[in-house]
């Protein structure tokens, strides 16, 4: 919009300028062209005057000469050469026509305008007169390249002048469009701020004042949309934390109640010291849900910094960590290529334990869990591949939703890829699903290179 502002004035002002300028400059080359002729018709006037009164004009003539450089032809009534000085060909067509013309007394011409370009030297005459009678006639070929110079001069002038109004105009016009426009920009980049998870900043309420209301309400907007998250977000984290001391006074309890159950009440108790257990996973993982929400909020303003990981380090070490899980599930699981050894925020290692957690998890009994990672021009991307059963076509875009598990999955919260998606977009990155070929899948991961 302001680079559509700024075309439209420009525009219009190019036109006014021009509608000035063409005028201007084509008044100023008339002038000097009839000041030219107005001199030599003068001059030519008198040396023919004199001629026709019987005066010697040799010496007026010469003295033309030497002072305009310009050739002179003086002839009688019949034509008859009275005087010559310079380099004026008597015989040509154009001199015989311009004396045969001025000595029947038609009055001269005007002189075509003279331009910049102007190399056309021409003829110019002035009969002499006695009783009323044609005696005398003066010609002169006019040289030009002085009157052009100077009105090559006239119009560079009004040229600058035309473009250094057009710069000044341009530069108040981009003044004032960037003033009236400030807003919007401010509401553009304080939009994509909220996008990464930023909303502390608010709009700059500075511009017209059509535009300051809207900045105003927008900064309401964006205070109460951050206090109602932030409510969310410590409504789960105050939940989870509250509930965590009855359930660990009812697992103590049911604990207690172990050694008193019969042999028809020992499946009900298993269950229920299983749900015990989902149950307290459940809040584990809202905990850490929450933590993850807060701390990229916190990262994307800048207030939280957290210590870098180098990629191929933190790969190593959590292969090696749940390579024992793996070998328990019948399992194995190992890097497949030579790993970056570029640094990305400190979140690689929580990641990598939710997508190697849930490729052992779900993957099953003889699988090949295989780590692997790049380095590309925006980041960093990874892959933990497995060549288990999958997901079912239909289910792949949901499996980062929270709380979604398969329809064949009867253990886990929902909540695992969840946070690692949450992890990584804090940082510039994202999680993602998606099947391998022939089966399996794929879990990608990216993250930023860290400055």
């Amino acid at each position: 919009m302001e680079r559509r502002v700024q075309v439209v004035v420009g525009l219009l002002l190019l036109g006014t300028l021009l509608a000035l300028a063409f005028p201007l400059a084509t008044t100023l080359a008339d002038r000097r062209t009839a000041r030219l002729a107005s001199e030599r018709d003068r001059q030519m006037a008198v040396i023919a005057e004199a001629a026709a009164s019987g005066q010697p004009v040799a010496e007026l003539v010469d003295r033309y000469h030497d002072v305009y450089d310009e050739p002179v032809l003086v002839v009688d009534a019949d034509g008859q050469e009275l005087s010559l000085a310079g380099d004026l060909d008597t015989g040509a067509a154009s001199v015989r026509g311009a004396l045969r013309i001025g000595l029947v007394g038609v009055p001269p011409v005007a002189m075509r305008r003279i331009l910049p370009w102007t190399t056309a030297d021409p003829l110019r005459g002035a009969p002499g007169r006695e009783d009323g009678e044609v005696r005398s006639y003066a010609l002169t070929r006019v040289d030009t390249s002085a009157a052009a110079a100077q009105v090559r001069r006239d119009w560079a002038l009004i040229a600058v002048g035309a473009l250094a109004l057009l710069l000044l105009a341009a530069a108040l016009t981009r003044r004032l469009s960037r003033w009236t426009m400030r807003p919007v920009h401010s509401l553009e980049a304080a939009a994509r701020t909220i996008t990464h998870g930023d909303r502390s900043a608010d709009v700059l309420a500075t511009g017209p004042a059509e535009l300051r209301g809207l900045v105003a309400e927008f900064n309401r907007m964006g205070a109460a949309v951050d206090r109602s998250l932030e409510q969310q977000r410590q409504l789960v984290a105050d939940a989870s934390h509250q509930l965590r001391n009855p359930l660990a006074a009812l697992r103590l309890r049911a604990d207690g109640l172990e050694s008193h159950v019969n042999s028809t009440g020992e499946r009900a108790y298993a269950g229920l010291t299983k749900e015990l257990e989902r149950l307290e996973t459940l809040l584990d993982q809202l905990m850490s849900l929450a933590r993850a929400q807060e701390a990229g909020v916190a990262r994307a303003g800048g207030r939280v910094t957290v210590p870098n990981q180098v990629v191929g380090t933190v790969i190593r070490e959590r292969v090696e960590a749940w390579r024992p899980a793996a070998e328990a599930a019948g399992q194995s699981l190992e890097v497949t290529r030579d790993l970056p050894e570029v640094e990305v925020a400190g979140v690689l290692d929580q990641i990598l334990d939710v997508l190697i957690d849930n490729a052992i998890r779900y993957a099953g009994p003889g699988a090949h869990v295989e780590l692997s990672a790049t380095e590309t021009a925006d980041g960093v991307v990874g892959w933990v591949r497995d060549d288990g059963p999958g997901l079912e076509p239909d289910e792949w875009h949901q499996a980062t939703e929270r709380f979604w598990r398969s329809g064949d999955q009867r253990t886990g919260s929902g909540l695992g890829l969840a946070i690692a998606e949450e992890l990584a977009g804090a940082n510039g990155g994202r999680v993602r699903l998606r099947p391998a070929e022939p089966v399996g899948t794929i879990a990608e991961f990216s993250l930023r290179v860290a400055s």
